[in-house]
């Protein structure tokens, strides 16, 4: 049983980039950038949103943004987003355009 000092969260944190594409309050979806598909991780109390190192609401964010974010497993196995940083145009990476 998790205790509120331990934390639900276990393992190290991974980064993914993508575009959003939906969110409610409890969830995040992502369209991948490396792959054809989309993730969808959970928000959580612990899920900080920042554009240009400065924290902004989740509201403040949306669907179409490019965004690179944390995230770790949660004990049973789902992901939960930690940190959701809004990537500006310029530093999207992207392989040049034909």
């Amino acid at each position: 049983m998790a205790t509120a000092t331990a934390g639900p969260y276990n393992g190290p944190a991974v980064t993914f980039n993508g575009t959003v594409k939906s969110m409610t309050k409890k969830e995040i979806t992502i369209d991948l950038d490396a792959e054809q598909e989309s993730l969808t991780l959970r928000r959580t109390g612990k899920t900080k949103f920042f554009k240009n190192d400065q924290e902004i609401k989740a509201a403040d964010v949306a669907v179409g943004t490019h965004v690179t974010l944390d995230a770790t497993r949660d004990g049973d196995s789902k992901l939960s987003a930690l940190k959701v940083m809004v990537a500006p145009p310029a530093a999207a990476k992207t392989p040049a355009n034909p």
